[in-house]
């Protein structure tokens, strides 16, 4: 379920997810995951700009990615396709293809 994705990347257990812990989850799917593309995801999950990911903005984060995620399937080959699964495995193959996150600008 997504509280049981959002208790696992919550590793000081505060009720909420810092860039810090989003980024030790995203590595342990693709290490070679990029601080910005780490902080691209975190800004757009944060969407009330608390400066922190609560379990709400984490699950309309991950229900957002699995809409938009599936019409993108259909461009990748069949014996690589992404079928269902757990909110995991739609973070790892987000991260691992070759998609990239739109910029999200920051306002100064």
């Amino acid at each position: 379920s997504d509280l049981d994705a959002f208790d696992a990347v919550d590793l000081d257990g505060s009720g909420s997810i810092d860039q810090e812990e989003l980024g030790v989850a995203l590595r342990k799917l693709n290490p070679e995951i990029t601080d910005m593309t780490i902080g691209r995801l975190f800004r757009a999950a944060d969407t009330n700009l608390g400066g922190v990911i609560d379990p709400d903005e984490f699950s309309d984060f991950l229900m957002a990615g699995a809409v938009a995620a599936e019409p993108l399937k259909q461009l990748v080959p069949d014996h690589k396709r992404h079928e269902g699964g757990s909110a995991a495995d739609l973070m790892t193959w987000a991260t691992k293809s070759a998609m990239r996150i739109p910029v999200v600008l920051e306002s100064d």
